[in-house]
């Protein structure tokens, strides 16, 4: 991320020049994160709190979570957005627990998001999600769906599928490590 690179013209960047650029502390690799990946984390933010307000809100404390964390951020366990997607869930969760409610909620792919600009509409299929699931057996198709769109924890899943906590986290883990 060359300092004069100027962001608002055609070029765009990778991943991997996205994140040694959050690395180097240089703000237009923030700018570049944000423009590419703030509607689709919004849009799981609404949908999760079911409020607008409070969606943008927790955008902004998701940002600087990443930013505030991005040494953490291992690209051989996941892509840069399902680690963002994944901060943005645990921290939507937190905000739910904390209000002393849990609802659930439900999101299909590519279905917009409700009371959000076109930006936000969730179209999972743009960043591979269709063709990663297309790869993972039944078990792991059920476990994700029943964690990251109906907003379950491992736990609650475990539960609800009557299966061992163990199994519930190895069949999220295992297409991470394996590809399978």
């Amino acid at each position: 991320f060359p300092s004069h690179d100027n962001l608002k013209g055609t070029r765009t960047y990778t991943e991997a020049q996205i994140c040694e650029g959050l690395k180097a502390r240089q703000r237009n690799a923030f700018e570049q994160l944000y423009q590419n990946y703030s509607g689709a984390l919004l849009g799981i933010l609404v949908r999760m709190l079911r409020d607008k307000g409070a969606g943008e809100d927790a955008l902004q404390e998701v940002f600087v979570k990443v930013w505030n964390n991005i040494d953490k951020y291992d690209s051989s366990k996941s892509g840069l957005f399902a680690w963002m997607a994944t901060i943005a869930r645990n921290y939507a969760l937190d905000k739910i627990r904390i209000k002393g409610h849990h609802t659930r909620w439900e999101i299909q792919p590519g279905q917009p998001v409700e009371n959000t600009d076109t930006r936000a509409e969730l179209f999972t299929d743009a960043i591979g999600f269709e063709r990663l699931m297309k790869t993972l057996d039944e078990g792991q198709k059920e476990i994700i769906d029943i964690l990251y769109f109906k907003g379950y924890t491992h736990a609650e899943a475990a539960e609800e599928l009557n299966i061992p906590l163990g199994t519930v986290k190895s069949r999220v883990r295992r297409p991470i490590v394996t590809g399978k």
